[in-house]
């Protein structure tokens, strides 16, 4: 019997191999959701139970609110490990700062640290002790393939031919290898499908037990992960199925032609069936449901229904689950989103590697996958009607998986989410069978070739090995950092307090090589830095002449000061390129804070008599960021080049002809270049007088070195409103755009934040904006990170950053004038808002207020819906806004203004008082309705009345003139008739 099934051992060897590869060479936390599932796994291995509040599936991640069964099992040699260090890993997503290292342009989820590194221990172990148990999973569910395919075709080269494309398929192999409860699911899901086609081919109808039996498993799955729903499906339409197959054969007779007696014996029979399905789920899953609705349901609040089902959803951060939860409408994608959700769904079903599907294959890749995908088509329609029935029914099975993913992409519109091959793999035995079959059959005048059996694996094969080298070039080498005390043992130790928080614990000289001189310093972190430093290296010979050095940031500036956390230990290798010598060396170390000044005087270290070289040595060749040679170089980067007898500084040319001087640079000469803020990216190369002849200065001729720099902005665009708040120093807002003013309860208004960064900063800060009503009240607004993910920790002195964003008004807002206020703050301190400075001084202000807006209609009692003035005028000024006439009394004049369309500034009113001879003797200025309303707010037809205080007048004739004039550059308003704008309203007699 094992010798039959022969090909099937190696298929489990070859996919257990592969897939404990990929578990082995992926770095952690680089797969789909596979830090919230080793999250949610340690939560259970620490608790020993799933999270039972809000609060506890907070802390236990975004995967906490869905069933535990997978993550039971991983808990397992999470608990076993136990708290050994490493304890935690460096999470992107646990700080801002974890952002520094790559500028914020990463598609990792942790910054990977030899932490990771073999040996592995504490976390580490755990982590890859889990994946172990994914891989067992997986590779027992590539053997339930086998024996499906076996069952249903009776052909082991078939049966095997399926068990390779389920052994080999990538993607399968990259989410059976990481901490995913995927590849449980799959696993069960293959044990219900190899039961249902065993009934299938079973005569007799199933008894109480099998049901049972079968009923367990679909808990058991369902406990899994809730996409084991489809399998519900496929499993009571098969059973319904059956029963009417079973009647029909018993009868001799077609379903359709059964009497109704027989037939409603039938209903009978599949109700029969229901009760142990439903039982043997309720044994395996029924906890779960019970525990969920006890810990989380709201019926209390929702009612019954809405509130058992809102337990469900309970903390979770799935979009499309919390709008079916909430009840929200449905709104289709257009045709295109359909299109790119199919094409991301064949893409990520075959091969699409990272946390965010981000490391792909080439598009020929996926052409010849669906070509071969087309030619099994094209075989299993030729032989249809050879198919057995339970291989009919088995493929379609895929059909049942598909209405969920596209149900959540309708309600969702997120591909990532939503167009995951990975949703298809509980029918992955249904589909290798269905493509094993089509390509074993395309030439059915001939017996199966070979070739037929093997394309797909092979392809498959290739393609799997492919993704690993993608996968190993898309992560940088793992930084040499560890989180754990004397991590780095050094021949000279030395617990030196070179700058506030960093420490050098000590330093070795490795041994020299063409002139090169490793120098291995080790830094420990007492505390987070809060600017970056800079290591300022000099050697000099026994003359004192210098011959060598380095200038640059730790690690090559790959690890900024401002990234580390408490208790890093980082192992920083310099390669020290020196000139020509004799004697002693001497190297002189110290570390330059943001402003370029030392921190501490120069700390010695004795390195004795090492020989110089005169041989050029280019960046590549003397790289401190331990990356490939051929890699980018980037911002914070050093390029360092020794270029003998060159006495002049060279220069480096970028891609536009710009050139760029080295920040440090040796007479003899040695040269170091570190990568600014603005900095084009594109090849750069050395300036062209500095080339030397031969072989060396060809090498050197030829050579470019590639900068990969994020674009930033370091001109001011257009401001429609300038403002230069500075705050606290660090940031100034130099103006906004505000393009509406009038928004309505409910909706939003765009605007768009202009910021410069004065410096660089040592924490994230965060933007309020809170819309704040006549009152004071906040009605609307909403805190934010800038541009919604680029914190100001990436920020660079002198850049700009202009923030576009729509802000919230509450639909309970009252009409009125609104004004936005807007301020910073620390994210991990809110309550501490940074001060406006003035003059470098701060002042009694945190904010500075944007508008006004009018939310809704005007303020309560400033406008009137009809007037009949005693004085009757409908003098117009500038088309904008007319005077429909007066009012006068005793101590008071009231102007009745009308808006003959929306004013485009804020006006204000002059009221001047004017004697015989033409001199002003009083004014009375201001915004109409003492600045209750301001006239850029004022809607076409409005009518505002505008009382004024008649002040005290000289006596004589006195003339009253009035107009209105733009305060910000004293232009007035036209009048018809007048040449200053100015109406003469009448005149006051006094005594």
């Amino acid at each position: 019997m094992l010798k039959q099934h022969a090909p099937l051992a190696l298929i489990l060897a070859l996919h257990l191999v592969l897939a404990a590869t990929f578990a082995a060479l992926n770095p952690l936390g680089e797969a789909p959701d596979e830090p919230a599932h080793f999250r949610y796994a340690q939560f259970i291995a620490e608790h020993g139970r799933p999270p039972a509040t809000l609060a506890e599936r907070a802390a236990a991640g975004y995967r906490s609110a869905w069933p535990p069964l997978y993550h039971l099992l991983a808990a397992a040699p999470v608990a076993v490990v136990g708290d050994a260090p490493p304890t935690r890993l460096k999470a992107v997503g646990d700080s801002p700062r974890r952002l520094l290292p790559t500028n914020g342009q990463t598609i990792a989820a942790f910054i990977h640290t030899d932490d990771e590194a073999w040996p592995w221990r504490g976390v580490t172990l755990a982590w890859h002790l889990a994946r172990l148990v994914s891989v067992a999973l997986s590779t027992l569910a590539v053997g339930i393939t086998y024996l499906i395919a076996f069952k249903v075709t009776r052909q082991r080269g078939l049966a095997a031919l399926a068990a390779a494309i389920h052994a080999a398929l990538p993607q399968f192999l990259f989410i059976g290898s990481a901490v995913s409860d995927d590849s449980l699911l799959v696993l069960l899901s293959s044990l219900v499908l190899l039961i249902v086609v065993d009934y299938t081919q079973n005569d007799n109808f199933p008894r109480f037990g099998r049901w049972l039996l079968l009923g367990g498993l679909l808990g058991l799955a369902t406990g899994a992960k809730y996409n084991a729903l489809p399998l519900w499906g496929v499993v009571l339409l098969w059973s319904v199925w059956l029963a009417w197959r079973r009647e029909a054969e018993s009868q001799s007779r077609r379903v359709a032609e059964l009497p109704f007696a027989i037939r409603h014996s039938l209903i009978r029979r599949f109700a029969a069936s229901l009760v142990p399905l439903l039982l043997g789920a309720a044994i395996t899953a029924g906890w779960w449901f019970v525990f969920v609705w006890v810990s989380f349901n709201r019926v209390a609040e929702q009612g019954w229904l809405a509130g058992s089902l809102a337990a469900l959803t309970a903390g979770t951060a799935d979009a499309s689950l919390r709008q079916l939860s909430a009840g929200a409408p449905l709104t289709l994608p257009p045709p295109t989103g359909w299109l790119s959700w199919a094409g991301t769904l064949f893409q990520t079903f075959w091969g699409s590697f990272g946390g965010g599907s981000t490391i792909n294959f080439g598009p020929w890749h996926y052409g010849l996958l669906a070509g071969v995908c087309g030619l099994a088509m094209f075989g299993l329609w030729r032989t249809r009607r050879r198919l057995p029935t339970a291989a009919r029914l088995l493929l379609a099975v895929p059909l049942f998986f598909l209405p969920l993913p596209l149900l959540r992409f309708a309600l969702s519109g997120s591909l990532i989410e939503t167009a995951q091959g990975r949703h298809l793999f509980p029918a992955l035995p249904a589909i290798a069978l269905g493509l094993a079959w089509g390509l074993a059959h395309i030439d059915d005048s001939r017996p199966p070739r070979l070739i037929n059996r093997l394309a797909l694996p092979l392809i498959l094969l290739a393609l799997s090995l492919a993704g690993l080298s993608r996968i190993e070039a898309s992560f940088p080498p793992p930084i040499p950092l560890r989180t754990t005390a004397n991590a780095y043992p050094v021949a000279h130790p030395l617990n030196a307090e070179l700058a506030a928080g960093v420490r050098l614990a000590g330093y070795e000289f490795g041994p020299a090589a063409d002139g090169v001189l490793p120098l291995t310093l080790v830094w420990q972190a007492e505390a987070v830095p809060a600017e970056d430093v800079v290591i300022d290296i000099a050697v000099t010979d026994a003359a004192g002449q210098e011959v060598g050095g380095w200038l640059g940031q730790p690690l090559g500036g790959r690890y900024p000061g401002r990234a580390w956390d408490e208790g890093d230990t980082l192992r920083d290798v310099i390669p020290l390129a020196l000139l020509p010598a004799a004697g002693e060396l001497t190297v002189s170390l110290q570390l330059l804070d943001g402003a370029g000044q030392p921190t501490t005087e120069p700390l010695l270290l004795a390195a004795g008599p090492v020989a110089g070289a005169d041989s050029p040595l280019l960046p590549d060749q003397l790289r401190a960021d331990g990356l490939p040679a051929a890699a980018p170089f980037t911002y914070r980067g050093t390029l360092s080049f020794r270029l003998p007898e060159q006495l002049n500084p060279p220069l480096l040319v970028g891609p536009n002809g710009q050139t760029f001087a080295p920040a440090r640079f040796i007479p003899g000469g040695v040269a170091h270049f570190i990568v600014a803020p603005n900095w084009p990216g594109g090849e750069y190369e050395i300036n062209s007088k500095f080339k030397m002849p031969g072989t060396a200065g060809q090498a050197l001729q030829n050579s470019k070195y590639k900068i990969d720099n994020r674009a930033r902005q370091f001109e001011p665009p257009p401001l429609q409103y300038p403002l230069n708040a500075n705050f606290a120093g660090r940031l100034t807002l130099l103006g906004y755009d505000l393009p509406q003013r009038r928004v309505t309860p409910g909706q939003s208004f765009p605007i768009t934040l202009h910021w410069q960064a004065n410096r660089t900063t040592g924490e994230s800060l965060a933007v309020f904006n809170h819309l704040l009503d006549a009152a004071a009240v906040q009605r609307g607004g909403a805190d934010r990170i800038p541009q919604n993910y680029y914190s100001t920790l990436l920020w660079v002195p002198g850049e700009i950053v202009s923030d576009s964003y729509a802000v919230p008004v509450d639909p309970d807002a009252p009409p009125g004038v609104y004004w936005l206020d807007v301020g910073l703050y620390p994210t991990n301190r809110p309550v501490l808002s940074l001060p406006l400075q003035v003059d470098g001084q701060p002042i009694e202000r945190n904010s500075v207020s944007i508008g006004p807006l009018k939310v809704g209609g005007p303020p309560a009692g400033v406008t009137v819906p009809t007037a009949a003035p005693q004085t009757p005028l409908n003098a117009s000024f500038g088309g904008q806004i007319s005077l429909l006439g007066f009012d006068t009394a005793a101590d008071t004049l009231t102007l009745v203004w009308q808006a003959a369309t929306d004013p485009p500034a804020d006006y204000t009113v002059f009221v001047h008082f004017v004697d015989e001879q033409g001199q002003l003797v009083a004014q009375a200025d201001g915004p109409p309705a003492g600045g209750a309303y301001p006239t850029s707010l004022w809607s076409t037809g409005e009518i505002i009345p505008d009382a004024r205080s008649l002040p005290e007048l000289p006596p004589g004739r006195i003339s009253v003139v009035v107009g209105l004039y733009n305060p910000d550059s004293g232009e007035r308003l036209p009048l018809a008739g007048s040449p200053n704008g100015a109406l003469r309203l009448l005149e006051l007699p006094q005594p």
